[in-house]
């Protein structure tokens, strides 16, 4: 019997006889690009790091993230509804909010989600 994990923002149904969390990079290639940008909002509005972050975080590392141009579609989409402006000048860059705020971002990228926000941003070593 199949018990989902309450933590995760979707619920991942195996299809065949491996769980779903043994194989997290087949979950990721499962969502559409409206549940990506569900998970970039939660992110931006609430400030939350879905365990997703995470798995896209890892498959990096492997080179193995499906779809990866829908997640950076999903986060610019994101940024542009919420009216999150990202400034590159020179060597330097800001983001800001649709107040004119700026948004800081720790520079050890600590969760699972900035470093992916990062990577998208700044696309080295790909």
């Amino acid at each position: 019997m199949f018990t989902p994990d309450r933590t995760l923002s979707y619920c991942y149904v195996p299809l065949n006889s491996s769980p779903a969390q043994n194989d997290p990079v087949a979950c990721l290639s499962g969502l559409s690009l409206q549940q990506k940008e569900t998970l970039w909002r939660l992110f931006w509005e609430r400030h939350l790091v879905p365990p997703e972050f995470e798995w896209i975080r890892d498959a990096l590392l492997q080179d193995g993230v499906p779809n990866w141009i829908e997640w950076h579609l999903a986060l610019y989409r994101t940024l542009e509804q919420l009216g999150i402006r990202f400034l590159c000048n020179g060597s330097q860059f800001e983001l800001m909010d649709s107040a004119g705020k700026r948004l800081y971002f720790s520079m050890d990228h600590t969760n699972a989600a900035e470093h992916v926000l990062m990577k998208i941003l700044f696309p080295l070593n790909q």
